[in-house]
């Protein structure tokens, strides 16, 4: 009677201020909805500079504009190569020509600049489909004949998409399973101090094991309503393939309540807010920089991290693969050691001490 009294306690908390939980559905689907929208209507504009002596060949202009709706090429007249440079100096440009005579073109690029370097193979690609055009079949029959290899483009080969998702998904996930649990956890523990409810509940004789098991359940909840959003969103918008299969729950969890026993082990060690909250940057920002990054570099580093090791077993989940037996582990053992440290600090501490009552 008692756990189920203090659960019920923790859920109306919990559904007491439902904007809090709007924005923590809302937030990662949002980010994803506005990185979609960008990287769709995101168009690379890239300018061509030219001069010469002769005028540019107008094919040249109605090809390239038919090669991409992403890349906009557009051409810009200078009367020397001097011009030409300064454009380029200035940023004006991405690469120029020089319109020596009516056949030979001598094209400027910096292959270690993106923009320059996708100018120069749309302008490469055009003067070939321009002299391809001049070609006869017998000539066109005789290079086929002399080439030594015969390259053909394979069209129909994808990647499978449960070994190489979405960055935005990852994204999306370090944000529920770590930043919204970790900041539920601690905040659940402030709640306590700052209302003096710890107080009463260490004076009757409140059951540790019930006090935290009934917090982990109502995180458990939030997180349930949060992943499960986060799912048929990503799912309707085409960027998650996703596969229900039965140990996905468990390792779910799993993650889940490590990463609020971590939560609730900040929020009773520390009271600086401030500490507490550069804190949670200090774990979710390195993450997501990693995810940005995708990079394996830092995973020497890491692997041992409990708060790694829980995104590791949550992604593994997602992929529909079973997590290796010391990430489990590890997970299992923070949870243990978490609420072993928690609930000593709480026998030894006096509960008025735990409020900061003056």
């Amino acid at each position: 009677m008692q756990l189920i009294a203090m659960f019920r306690k923790e859920i109306q908390i919990l559904l007491s201020n439902r904007l809090l939980i709007f924005a923590n559905v809302l937030i990662p689907i949002l980010v994803i909805c506005v990185n979609l929208i960008y990287t769709e209507s995101a168009i690379i504009d890239i300018k061509v500079g030219y001069y010469g002596e002769q005028p540019l060949d107008t094919r040249i202009k109605i090809k390239i504009s038919h090669y991409s709706d992403e890349i906009v090429v557009d051409f810009l007249q200078y009367e020397n190569e001097k011009e030409a440079k300064e454009a380029y100096n200035r940023k004006e440009i991405s690469c120029f020509m020089h319109l020596v005579d009516l056949s030979n073109i001598d094209i400027y690029y910096d292959c270690e600049n993106q923009k320059s370097t996708i100018a120069y193979q749309y302008l490469i690609a055009v003067l070939r489909d321009i002299n391809a055009e001049q070609y006869t079949k017998e000539l066109i029959q005789e290079i086929m004949e002399a080439q030594t290899f015969v390259v053909r483009e394979i069209f129909y080969l994808t990647q499978d998409k449960s070994e190489d998702l979405n960055p935005y998904i990852w994204t999306g996930f370090i944000w529920i399973f770590v930043y919204n649990n970790l900041s539920l956890a601690i905040a659940q523990m402030q709640q306590e101090k700052n209302t003096k409810t710890i107080l009463y509940l260490c004076k009757i004789g409140v059951s540790k094991c019930n006090l935290f098991v009934s917090k982990a359940v109502a995180g458990l909840l939030q997180f349930i309503l949060i992943l499960a959003a986060f799912i048929v969103v990503t799912v309707d918008l085409g960027l998650l393939d996703f596969h229900f299969w039965g140990p996905q729950i468990f390792l779910w969890l799993l993650a889940c309540v490590c990463i609020i026993s971590i939560g609730h082990l900040l929020g009773t060690l520390i009271n600086n807010t401030s500490i507490q909250v550069i804190i949670q940057m200090l774990i979710v920002l390195p993450l997501m920089l990693i995810n940005a990054l995708q990079t394996s570099v830092f995973d020497t580093i890491l692997k041992r991290n409990p708060i790694y090791c829980c995104i590791s077993v949550a992604r593994s989940a997602m992929l529909g693969q079973i997590p290796s037996n010391i990430d489990i582990g590890i997970c299992i053992c923070t949870i243990t050691i978490c609420y072993t440290i928690v609930c000593l600090y709480l026998d030894k501490q006096e509960p008025i001490k735990l409020c900061r009552l003056r």
